[in-house]
């Protein structure tokens, strides 16, 4: 007989979010906001610095930097009234260094920019030669997966009612956690380390941005959307924000959906246009655009032109650091040499994983 509690596991894994990461997203998600709380309550002054903010105009803001050690981490998650040795050791994150760097704004400037509070960035990163599962002395299996790095933008009510901080703060460490335990998944089943192919695309889009191109940005993070594994990392993440709201039947759920960044990135991947994007860039609209234009349009030529060679580099470079990467075949030469033509199979790449990935978020519904 099957219990209800398998069967809602069932359900679990089928949408993209595994149990097995619950525990550790709930620790490490009270670490670091029980970190903040202490550092508010210990009374240490924040510095200051001053901005110019787009709608808003100069302004002072405080931020403030915290590191948690390897050590202090386990300390927390190892003493955690949540801990369960025996859901860690389905995943036994350990020994994961965090740090935690905070601005605090006017809430008026952040509204006026459209600029959520609080607006969470994050990072996993994890040196190749230290990654892995092994065998520690009076512990058992550990799994060194790297370290956390979290840049929290907050308004002065955020800061006055470090409660707020949720959900968005919760959503963002799932997703980093989750890609930590897609690595984990990965290693245990292949002995592979990293991403393999989108990992080259996910370099690739984030190293040749530059400012004057603005249009050409918008298909790289288009790209970036595309990749699979953000994808996936983005299904717990939506998860969390979504169990926060009052949804009592499935019109509920899409309307409360929508109002979610990971909806925003269907509607991206879904209406992005090679045609449009062609058009914007060879267009002049002022004196800004008749200075940046010749530029934009120089370097997605180059790159376009040298993307195999691009993509070729960044898969040697991952190599000689110890990343796993899997063989690609690099795009016709018939694709390079005519941007439209390169758009146009983009559009249709964009279009498929819009679609693939509603589907991955509609399948929510049934957890919550």
């Amino acid at each position: 007989m099957i219990t209800r509690n398998r069967i809602r596991q069932i359900i679990s894994e089928a949408a993209g979010v595994p149990d097995d990461i619950d525990m550790m997203t709930n620790i490490f998600t009270n670490m670091v906001k029980d970190y903040i709380g202490n550092f508010k309550q210990s009374g240490k002054d924040l510095d200051v610095g001053e901005a110019d903010i787009k709608n808003y105009g100069e302004t002072e803001f405080e931020y403030g930097k915290i590191e948690i050690t390897e050590d202090e981490s386990w300390n927390y998650v190892k003493n955690s009234p949540l801990f369960d040795e025996e859901k860690w050791k389905k995943f036994p994150m350990y020994k994961n260094s965090v740090e935690i760097s905070f601005s605090i704004y006017p809430d008026k400037a952040l509204d006026m920019n459209n600029i959520n509070k609080p607006n969470v960035n994050a990072a996993h990163q994890f040196e190749p030669s230290d990654f892995g599962s092994k065998e520690t002395e009076g512990v058992g299996k550990t799994y060194n997966s790297g370290n956390f790095e979290f840049k929290i933008t907050m308004g002065q009510s955020n800061w006055d009612d470090l409660e707020t901080l949720s959900p968005n703060i919760d959503a963002v460490i799932a997703h980093e956690v989750f890609h930590s335990y897609q690595l984990f998944v990965k290693h245990n089943k292949t002995n592979q380390i990293g991403f393999g192919k989108e990992h080259t695309l996910n370099t690739l889009a984030s190293s040749i941005q530059k400012d004057f191109t603005k249009e050409f940005n918008y298909f790289l993070h288009a790209l970036y959307l595309s990749l699979r594994f953000e994808q996936q990392a983005r299904i717990p993440q939506t998860l969390k924000v979504l169990k926060t709201k009052n949804i009592k039947d499935y019109n509920d759920f899409i309307r409360e959906l929508k109002k979610i960044d990971a909806y925003s990135d269907v509607e991206t991947l879904k209406s992005f246009s090679a045609d449009k994007l062609i058009k914007s860039l060879s267009s002049v609209k002022g004196l800004d655009d008749l200075f940046r234009k010749p530029m934009a349009q120089n370097h997605m030529k180059f790159a376009i032109e040298n993307w195999n060679n691009i993509l070729q580099h960044i898969s040697d470079h991952a190599k000689s650091s110890g990343i796993t990467t899997s063989p690609f075949r690099g795009m016709s030469q018939k694709l390079l040499e005519n941007p439209e033509l390169f758009f146009k199979h983009w559009e249709k790449v964009f279009d498929r994983r819009g679609d693939e990935f509603f589907r991955k978020l509609s399948k929510l519904y049934a957890l919550l």
